[in-house]
């Protein structure tokens, strides 16, 4: 145990040495004292300071409640979550929202609002060859059959309605790590949803699939995806969302130069939302430096 009594708010670090006979081991457990900085809600299209923080996994490690402390003392005001079509609907017609609805209360709990990623295909709504792959991947990234997508969206939709104001539909499409599907299909995908979420909630905001980057990837199959959505599928989405992860120096090339240009070819504007965009650990003062430039940039130039 330590105390932190008397510490200044700072970021701090333990360094120690643990010894059992002849064994020596040292090590460090870095730590920020900190007062919670309680935030107001922001107007839907105000400026959100979110993080997506992965609570299926924060579950998982019992590090949830104490992840959403340190998420509200930062300041956040929302939190990305995943409202998982396979674990909500394990079995065709079968309903489990007992840990989504557990999220949610601990979210409003903490002051912040959830910002929700509807995805991926359920199993048993897939092929039965992709069923039967050793590598879930193959039915996960599936594009689903739409009529059985919609039911998911519109149950989901319908329950989480008084609580949610974003909902994103997809992960990356534009990865095929993440969607093995054709761009039309992913255009398809994205118009049932916009007017299932619309027809349940008007006021709530479709958000794009989270593109991942603009930068060269292995993973980029569809090169021409994420352009091709803005253009054809404008009607279908209120907000761009796009991922960049990276040093802020890249960040900033992507941001002041792809990006720019792309959206400039929009036929009509949309807000842009950046809900991933990490930086790699290379010492924790400079990742914050990092993160406290790209909220300046990203603020500076209007986005959400």
């Amino acid at each position: 145990s330590f105390n932190v009594k008397g510490l200044a708010p700072d970021l701090w670090q333990v360094n120690y040495v643990l010894t059992s006979g002849k064994e020596r081991r040292e090590g460090f457990a870095p730590f920020a004292v900190m007062k919670v900085m309680h935030r107001k809600l922001p107007p839907i299209d105000g400026f959100h300071y979110a993080i997506s923080a992965g609570l299926h996994y924060l579950e998982r490690g019992n590090r949830l409640e104490p992840a959403l402390w340190a998420m509200e003392a930062m300041g956040a005001t929302m939190v990305r979550i995943d409202v998982f079509w396979n674990s909500v609907e394990p079995r065709q017609g079968v309903w489990n929202f007992k840990q989504d609805d557990r999220f949610m209360r601990l979210i409003k709990k903490y002051n912040m609002e959830p910002q929700v990623l509807l995805c991926y295909n359920a199993k048993w709504s897939a092929t039965p060859e992709q069923q039967k792959s050793k590598d879930s991947r193959d039915w996960k990234f599936a594009p689903p059959k739409l009529e059985l997508w919609e039911k998911y969206v519109a149950k989901t939709v319908q329950r989480y309605k008084n609580d949610v104001r974003y909902w994103e539909v997809w992960n990356e499409a534009d990865l095929n790590n993440f969607w093995h599907g054709n761009t039309q299909q992913y255009i398809d995908l994205l118009k049932v949803s916009c007017k299932i979420i619309h027809k349940y909630d008007p006021e709530a905001r479709v958000m794009t699939s989270g593109f991942a980057t603009l930068t060269p990837h292995p993973g980029r199959k569809h090169i021409n995806l994420q352009r091709d959505v803005l253009n054809k599928a404008y009607d279908s989405f209120d907000i761009h969302a796009f991922h960049q992860h990276g040093e802020f120096e890249l960040f900033h090339n992507i941001v002041e130069g792809p990006l720019k240009k792309m959206r400039k070819e929009m036929p009509v504007k949309r807000p842009l939302f950046f809900n991933e965009t990490a930086v790699p650990a290379s010492g924790l003062d400079w990742q914050a430096c990092n993160v406290l430039k790209k909220i300046a940039l990203v603020k500076a130039t209007g986005a959400l």
